[in-house]
């Protein structure tokens, strides 16, 4: 049943195996926000995006994702998330704050490099603007977690 559901969800993820050596992680759903370990979905946390790449050149295939935190107020705040894979365990790393109310257009890893496709608004703009300007931002893995690149 967790398999199906998570091929249902994102078609990304096989399913666990008995043998350590044919093992296929099943994602975690641990996130570490905020300096917090975070189970995701839960109260208020949903992820929205998601894609698979080598972040770290070990030839395994982790697992970035944003997750969006609704608090209640008038803010959703975006965060990318990454997961090494660790034979059949996960490693959640450090996430990064993306933004409140932004749009998402696109989620991405190519040659270790996460790519988000944004849109924000200007910095003079109110917050009931909605997110107009199409951006790229691009980090990499570091000891610290994700980190954007210049």
């Amino acid at each position: 049943m967790r398999c199906l559901v998570g091929v249902l969800l994102l078609g990304l993820w096989g399913c666990q195996s008995s043998s350590e050596q044919d093992c296929q992680p099943t994602p975690s759903s641990l996130h570490q926000i905020e300096g917090e370990q975070v189970q995701v979905p839960s109260k208020g946390y949903v992820q929205v995006l998601a894609a698979r790449g080598d972040l770290n050149g070990d030839g395994n295939a982790d697992l970035v994702d944003i997750v969006r935190f609704d608090g209640g107020g008038s803010g959703s705040f975006y965060y990318l998330s990454a997961n090494l894979a660790q034979g059949c365990d996960w490693q959640p790393q450090e996430s990064v704050f993306l933004g409140d109310r932004i749009g998402l257009d696109g989620l991405s890893v190519i040659a270790a490099e996460v790519r988000v496709s944004m849109r924000v608004r200007g910095d003079a703009e109110p917050m009931a603007t909605p997110a107009h300007i199409a951006v790229e931002r691009r980090f990499r893995l570091t000891e610290l977690g994700l980190a954007a690149v210049d």
